[in-house]
């Protein structure tokens, strides 16, 4: 081989290494991208629910007034204006009421009847609840916090955790199964229902409602698939929680209550 010749040899060599170099890196940027936009999606999907005091403030104010068995709510924005909204989960607005000694809960979905207010009829039994308007405005921050019906203090002594997972609401049976319930981290929830099938309900195979005792916290998350009824939830602190999931068998909603402690 002559001189010329080994020199283009080695030449061509190193120009296909260079190009597969730049492809490799290339790739491996992409991969990067790809998979931090999909934790970024994945996190926020599961934090688009969670009230944390921490966070930015809202900039959409909302008021609730309960008269002739009729709630109405009222939202506005800091330029004084109704928000638009994004549906989500089928509804402009879910409605959750928590009574303050956290035995009833109600999820509603409130009807728009002009720009930035909603009515449900609803009767309530209880002296006090808790209410959180969940949604999903477009152009404004919005931070689900709780908003007092009544004047009732809480008084929650002697919490104590459930000892037993399964609950059975009209003869549906459900069994709870889940991870440490440790602060800090993200605990998977996974729930067996016995000899049913949940059916779709409002866009997803269920819903989980977790507060904290002093109905501060309010987390609302949605199965992790479509084919299975597993959530995820984050607890930011450690104490007393209650959750509720529901489940749609036959056409009929349900919720199954537990007592959760976090660590």
């Amino acid at each position: 081989m002559t001189k010329t010749v080994r020199i283009w040899v080695f030449s061509a060599v190193a120009i296909f290494l260079a190009v597969i170099g730049s492809y490799m890196t290339l790739a491996g940027t992409s991969n990067e991208v790809v998979h931090d936009h999909n934790s970024n999606q994945i996190h926020g999907e599961k934090e688009e629910h969670a009230h944390h005091s921490d966070e930015v403030d809202s900039t959409i104010d909302a008021a609730i007034e309960y008269r002739d068995e009729e709630l109405t709510i009222s939202l506005v924005n800091e330029e004084g204006d109704a928000p638009e909204l994004t549906i989500t989960h089928e509804k402009l607005m879910h409605l959750i009421l928590i009574s303050n000694d956290l035995e009833t809960f109600l999820h509603l979905h409130p009807e728009q009847i002009d720009e930035g207010t909603f009515v449900v009829n609803q009767t309530l039994d209880h002296l006090a609840y808790q209410a959180f308007v969940d949604i999903k405005p477009e152009n404004d921050v919005y931070l689900t916090e709780p908003i007092p019906l009544g004047e009732e203090a809480h008084h929650h002594s002697n919490l104590q955790a459930d000892e037993a997972t399964v609950k059975v609401v009209n003869g549906v049976e459900v069994e709870l199964l889940h991870e440490p319930l440790l602060a800090g981290e993200h605990v998977r929830f996974q729930f067996e229902l016995t000899n049913v099938t949940p059916e779709p309900y409002l866009g997803a195979l269920g819903h989980v409602v977790i507060v904290d005792d002093h109905l501060s916290t309010f987390i609302h998350v949605h199965p992790e698939s479509t084919e299975e009824t597993v959530f995820e939830a984050y607890f930011k602190e450690a104490g007393m929680y209650k959750l509720w999931a529901e489940f749609k068998i036959d056409g009929e909603v349900y919720a199954f209550p537990y007592m959760i402690e976090v660590k």
